[in-house]
């Protein structure tokens, strides 16, 4: 009860700081203070009322935004009036041209163009653009024409609001109305980087998948948004190339969101979601066909992408509501059935103000609702998986206090019968390997004398003199009170005479040790190899190295006794 109160506080206060932060953000944002570094203030709406002339006629004392009826794709307009009689010595015109070719003249002499030098090797558009007209001083009260031929028809004979003012009050205005949403992409873009680089790093598992997919998305999100603002525009000069990539981003936006779902076991096995993910990677090429081949451009086919992510996005929506419905729902279900909800709930603030409270950036909403729907799957992924390796963790810490000898810290008895299991399935892995046994001599003795405490300090100090003598070339196992056992791998640098020297050293350090704690215990030790040429299993080896020990053994006590014999006095 205690971890639920918990929780429900946590994300109580969650949701009330990102509340807050975007009560600050859109007060920052919306308001109309000009006391800033950039300010606005000295921009203003062109003053004067237009003209406008089409083939069919000419109308006059007109208000921009304008629409002329009956104009077509490829038919030029022209709207003109007079430049005010008191302009700054700094101002410049400028308005939006969207899809449109713009040629601007002052006095019918041309001072501004856009579109038709900007030559480029694909489709009809020239891009959507800002459109800056330089004006002089001594240019007051002259008349301004600008002619708009719009590339597509419901582009064609239409103009937007023209502004007047200094250039640092347009780049203010730019970064105003644009400002927010390039945050927003910015963050989308970044945490799209950090995703796939924490999956890099972790790089095995069903939800690092998840997460490298999610960070791919979220930068092809990322790139998307942030070249629809036109913001970039101001640092990069080629305007068609934004649109390329641009359109490139949202036709491959489908199959990337496929492929995410697909890291889900849910999704994975939906044929509907496997089918449309190739049905989109086929659309992205055909578009990318069509637009090379000047049968149809990005502008003229993207309403092909339109209707794919429709279908698919409301298939989804209605399998995920149906399977939400159920007792037992998939937890991804779950979760895309919420982080949908929430996305469409910013896309409707965003509608709202399209429609209701124009003249701010309409899309701000909608890249917001993008970055938390990014990143509500980003903490539910980086939650699991926090998990996943929290119990990984626990098991590994687990198979290794299995599989240690509390004692020794070698590993123990039932790691050695893995192992030999193990070597019995894969024969082919014990050509050339080698095993090593030893057998401590004298614990008995040292029981008896000393006590079981020191008995057991002469068999960690005995695992240490084995360890140190062959942890660099094999694994040590403690398998019985005094019996430790070696195995080694094949090796080419390990021949017979290097271990035969390595028991020597084992022996004569285990020796030492004896005679100065005051045990005086010793080591035996025998080994057997399996050779190629043989066939000898993993047990015949093991019994032979055993055999080989106890021979060892049985020749050191033999020594030992007549060591006493002769000590003993005539």
């Amino acid at each position: 009860m205690k971890a639920s109160n918990h929780k429900f506080k946590s994300t109580l206060l969650f949701f009330s700081l990102l509340i807050g932060v975007m009560i600050v953000a859109v007060e920052f944002f919306m308001s109309d203070s000009d006391y800033g570094i950039v300010s606005v203030k000295n921009l203003r709406a062109f003053p004067e009322t237009w003209d406008v002339i089409t083939e069919a006629g000419q109308a006059s004392d007109i208000t921009l935004p304008y629409a002329v009826e009956g104009v077509h794709a490829g038919q030029p307009f022209i709207v003109k009036s007079r430049i005010p009689d008191e302009i700054g010595s700094n101002d410049v015109l400028f308005f939006r041209a969207s899809h449109q070719f713009v040629q601007a003249s002052i006095q019918n002499k041309e001072v501004a163009t856009f579109g038709y030098q900007d030559g480029h090797l694909f489709g009809k558009t020239p891009g959507s653009s800002w459109v800056i007209i330089p004006i002089l001083q001594n240019q007051a009260g002259n008349e301004l024409q600008i002619e708009v031929t719009g590339a597509y028809d419901n582009y064609a004979g239409k103009i937007n609001e023209v502004y007047l003012g200094d250039k640092a009050s347009v780049i203010a205005y730019l970064l105003k109305d644009r400002l927010p949403s390039a945050i927003a992409c910015i963050i989308i873009l970044t945490l799209g980087i950090s995703m796939m680089i924490i999956a890099f790093i972790l790089k095995s598992g069903g939800l690092t998948a998840a997460l490298f997919r999610l960070g791919a998305l979220s930068i092809i999100t990322g790139i998307w948004s942030i070249c629809i603002l036109n913001i970039l525009q101001m640092y990069i000069g080629n305007v068609f190339f934004l649109l390329s990539l641009e359109f490139l981003a949202f036709t491959i936006l489908l199959p990337f969101f496929l492929w995410f779902l697909q890291a889900f076991s849910y999704y994975e096995k939906k044929h509907f979601v496997r089918i449309m993910f190739w049905v989109s990677i086929f659309l992205f090429f055909v578009i990318e066909v069509f637009q090379l081949l000047e049968i149809a451009d990005y502008m003229e086919s993207i309403w092909m992408t339109h209707i794919l992510i429709g279908s698919t996005i409301l298939y989804l929506a209605l399998d995920g509501v149906r399977e939400f419905l159920k007792k037992e729902a998939a937890k991804e279900v779950k979760m895309f059935v919420f982080t949908v909800i929430v996305l469409v709930s910013f896309l409707a603030v965003d509608l709202f103000r399209f429609y209701f409270a124009t003249g701010h950036d309409e899309g701000f909403f909608s890249r917001l609702g993008l970055l938390i729907f990014l990143l509500m799957w980003a903490v539910e992924i980086i939650k699991n998986m926090s998990k996943v390796i929290a119990e990984n963790a626990r098991t590994r810490i687990l198979e290794t206090l299995a599989y240690t000898d509390q004692m020794t810290g070698l590993k123990n008895r039932s790691a050695f019968e893995e192992k030999l299991s193990y070597f019995r399935t894969h024969t082919k892995e014990i050509q050339g390997c080698y095993i090593v046994t030893f057998d401590m001599n004298g614990l008995k003795r040292i029981n008896d004398r000393f006590g079981h405490a020191r008995g057991d300090e002469a068999i960690i100090e005995f695992s240490k003199i084995i360890q140190m003598g062959f942890e660099d070339v094999g694994s040590c196992y403690r398998i019985g009170g005094d019996e430790v056992c070696v195995i080694i791998t094949a090796q080419d640098h390990i021949t017979d005479d290097v271990i035969q020297s390595r028991i020597n050293m084992v022996s004569e350090q285990a020796e030492r040790t004896g005679r100065k704690t005051g045990t005086d215990f010793t080591v035996a030790g025998g080994y057997s190899k399996i050779k190629s040429d043989e066939t000898y299993d993993i047990d015949m080896v093991y019994r032979e190295a055993d055999r080989m020990m106890y021979l060892n053994k049985q020749k050191m006590k033999n020594f030992f006794h007549q060591s006493e014999k002769k000590a003993e006095p005539s």
